[in-house]
């Protein structure tokens, strides 16, 4: 134990040679310490413009109707008939929308400026990201997205597949972050869609691109549910009109049959049809005012979403300062060259480690 605490020792003591032996080494392999220096930097200059400026965006924003089956209970109401059942729009399916490849065509096919000319936010993302092998490994290596510019154009199989490729880095997948990434809140249900691109431009087209298409696809699902909605609330009015109908009869028949003389078990069937009738005329009721609320929301309400924040110039960037990057790259260049001479002149004159250790 003791021999280990020593020689720990003298590691410690043999530190500020070492340190000394770093700087003369520096002194005597001047040239050879610069080049070093000089091509470090240089290369983590050209990683630092390789990586480039990462332009971050969110659009945040709630949903204006919350109900998932028209207003007023009449969601409650359909449950109870073993329809609908749900009261709340459910968050998770809208998140699902984005990746969906009908969204995912449409944001590729979106108009998106620069430098003067108009492209589409598809060739934007393969030029900036250099994704033409992508396109290239499913046999179109020259598509273009803005050359689909009729509805026989998006369902062309060439569109399909470039479609496909390239919208999995938009919205990402299993494994792979996207250049699109959406979240909620659970408390204040408050929705975000955030942005990460190389262009601040390109960030800006992506959010409101995004938002437009999913408000949409949205708000056309809402239209469907509750016409669904009102659909059954309809059916299941007429169905129980039917039934009082069918009912009066048997209780119209039942009256003629006994013209008069009505015996014990004749007036209890005839209490209980008339009880049955009373209660299926206050149903009735409530399923047409039901309906009535149901047919008013599906033409009146508002389905869309409610924007909070946009995105607005300048994006958040995250890109790391040059004159950072350079000064601490020089520094990093010229101790990898101290050490790296260092171990040169220890290799050719072992015995700089002997006379270390021996002070």
């Amino acid at each position: 134990m003791k021999e280990i605490i020593i020689k720990i020792k003298n590691a410690f003591k043999a530190v500020p040679k070492l340190g000394g032996l770093l700087l003369s080494s520096l002194g005597k392999f001047k040239i050879l310490a610069l080049v070093l220096a000089v091509v470090l930097a240089v290369l983590l200059v050209f990683s630092l413009k390789k990586e480039g400026t990462i332009y971050t965006g969110n659009i945040k924003f709630i949903l204006k109707e919350k109900t998932g089956s028209g207003i007023g209970g009449v969601g409650g109401l359909l449950g109870s008939f073993g329809f609908g059942g749900q009261s709340k729009e459910n968050f998770e399916r809208l998140l699902s929308f984005v990746k969906t490849q009908r969204i995912q065509q449409n944001i590729l096919l979106e108009p998106f400026v620069e430098d003067g000319d108009t492209t589409t936010i598809g060739d934007a993302i393969v030029k900036k990201y250099a994704l033409q092998d992508e396109l290239a490994a499913v046999g179109l290596p020259e598509f273009r997205f803005d050359t689909v510019i009729s509805v026989q154009g998006k369902h062309s199989e060439s569109f399909k597949k470039a479609a496909a490729r390239i919208g999995k880095v938009v919205t990402g997948a299993e494994g792979i972050d996207g250049l699109l990434a959406m979240s909620y809140d659970r408390k204040s249900f408050i929705i975000s869609i955030v942005a990460s691109t190389f262009d601040e431009n390109l960030s800006i087209g992506l959010l409101h691109s995004a938002y437009s298409n999913l408000e949409e696809f949205y708000s056309n699902d809402m239209v469907v549910g509750q016409a669904k909605d009102l659909d059954l609330l309809t059916s299941k009015k007429d169905s129980i009109q039917h039934a009082i109908h069918n009912m009066e009869n048997n209780l119209a028949r039942l009256k003629d049959k006994t013209i008069g003389l009505v015996l014990n078990r004749d007036r209890t069937k005839e209490a209980r049809l008339m009880i049955e009738i009373q209660m299926n005329y206050e149903l009735l009721g409530e399923l047409t005012k039901s309906a009535a609320m149901a047919e008013y929301s599906f033409l009146t309400s508002d389905k869309g979403f409610l924007l909070l924040d946009e995105p607005i110039k300048p994006l958040i960037n995250g890109s790391r300062s040059f004159t950072k990057v350079l000064f601490f790259s020089i520094l990093l260049g010229l101790f990898g060259a101290a050490l790296l001479v260092t171990l040169i002149s220890i290799f050719k004159n072992p015995d700089l480690l002997d006379g270390i250790s021996d002070q």
